[in-house]
């Protein structure tokens, strides 16, 4: 009976720590980052951060599923591309480093297997269907989503992501619709992952649509394939304070 039971502690046990906990990371980002901008200096001399990194890589992620799963994946996309600044800080820009193959770098350990930034986007954040991850990814650039001043938990993750999804969308330096003229001037990111949003401009069009004040949305609604779609410059410089 002591066997069977200690077995049960020990197999719960597993269970527990195999829950993450992003609270670390919140208070990382809430001491160093304001309106998404970043204060890479003094994340890299912050004690908290590297615990946290441990803790990413020591999670069963197996066993994660659901609103957990996706909340860790861009915790650790999020938590390690702030790692690779810091590691190489002073930066002007994350392209700079790898000869701009960063994002093909395997250099990120969970759970016993090495994954590069692409691959947790790309083989496991997108698969899931949700293209909302694009508003949530931080690659440390200006134009890129901003980073929250808070860690993605599974509790608040559709409030997160869709609070994500309706600041972008209608930031005037990443993206601007004329309603007059019916032309919408895009972010880039549309432009590599518009297989996320459907497989035409109109797609793409209707999905932010939801996301804007009421006569754009409605306007946009009504025949999103009047409008036309062009893109902006994509600032890759650091998204730096």
């Amino acid at each position: 009976m002591k066997t069977f039971l200690l077995s049960v502690w020990f197999l719960g046990s597993l269970s527990v720590w195999a829950q993450p906990n992003h609270d670390a990371f919140t208070d990382v980002l809430r001491s160093h980052v304001r309106s998404g901008r970043v204060d890479y200096a003094s994340i890299k001399k912050d004690a908290r951060f590297a615990p946290y990194l441990a803790s990413l890589s020591a999670t069963k992620a197996s066993e994660l599923r659901g609103a957990e799963l996706k909340a860790f994946w861009i915790n650790v996309y999020n938590a390690y591309t702030i790692k690779l600044v810091c590691d190489n800080f002073p930066l002007r820009s994350i392209r700079d480093l790898a000869k701009g193959a960063v994002w093909d770098r395997a250099f990120i350990t969970i759970d016993g297997t090495v994954y590069s930034l692409n691959d947790i986007e790309n083989d496991i954040l997108r698969p899931l269907g949700d293209n909302r991850i694009h508003y949530a990814l931080v690659c440390a650039a200006r134009s890129c989503a901003p980073l929250r001043s808070e860690a993605y938990t599974a509790e608040n993750l559709n409030e997160q992501l869709t609070e994500q999804a309706r600041l972008f969308v209608n930031d005037t330096t990443k993206n601007t619709f004329n309603v007059s003229e019916k032309k919408a001037a895009l972010s880039r990111v549309f432009e590599w992952y518009l297989q996320d949003f459907g497989t035409t401009y109109a797609d793409l069009l209707t999905s932010l649509a939801r996301y804007l004040p009421e006569d754009t949305r409605s306007t946009l609604q009504a025949n999103a394939r009047a409008w036309s779609v062009e893109w902006k410059e994509y600032d890759w410089s650091l998204n730096g304070k």
